[in-house]
């Protein structure tokens, strides 16, 4: 498919090109530095290099196996596993559909829309977000609060944000807060 596209846009750059030029009695300095004409060959080239580019990462990526991950994503649905959540429900075995009861694991079921994945969120402190760069901006308000705004699940580094603790540092968190050393900000 790759190499179909990066012929097609030779093709039609070559074609084009060709004809421009022959049909044209200027130099080709002059002919580059015609607008219309230039923009269109950028374009074409543009197009061109970006086919050959994607073509060669996609060619490289196969060959070194780096997308072979991507194909074998899964979710567990509890009993078994499926590429997506909406799929849970039919059971792969049998073609059984089990509706809500196929729904676990990753996933979590939705009255109106069915087998959905379970939306994890960390702990900010007086507050949850879905991750912890987000933790600094009050949910309710819009309110930027930086630091102050990023506890719980998450620390503040000063200049890469508000991000995850490692498991580490909440063992630490626990442990001083079960012998009184430290306030809790887990709510």
């Amino acid at each position: 498919m790759n190499f179909c596209l990066n012929c097609l846009s030779l093709i039609i750059f070559s074609k084009y090109s060709r004809v421009i030029i022959k049909n044209s009695p200027q130099t080709l300095q002059q002919f580059y530095s015609t607008h219309k004409t230039y923009s269109f060959l950028s374009t074409m080239k543009v197009l061109f290099l970006i086919s050959v580019a994607l073509a060669t990462v996609v060619a490289r990526s196969e060959e070194s196996g780096e997308l072979k991950h991507l194909k074998s994503l899964k979710v567990s649905c509890g009993g078994h596993d499926a590429k997506v959540c909406y799929r849970c429900p039919l059971d792969p075995d049998t073609g059984k559909w089990n509706g809500e009861s196929g729904c676990n694991g990753d996933c979590k079921w939705n009255d109106n829309r069915g087998c959905e994945p379970k939306i994890k969120v960390v702990s900010c402190g007086n507050h949850a977000a879905k991750v912890c760069y987000k933790c600094p901006v009050d949910p309710d308000t819009g309110k930027w609060n930086g630091e102050s705004g990023c506890n719980g699940d998450c620390k503040w580094n000063g200049y890469k944000g508000c991000e995850p603790k490692t498991a580490a540092e909440i063992e630490e968190d626990i442990s001083q807060f079960l012998r009184g050393n430290k306030e809790e900000k887990y709510y």
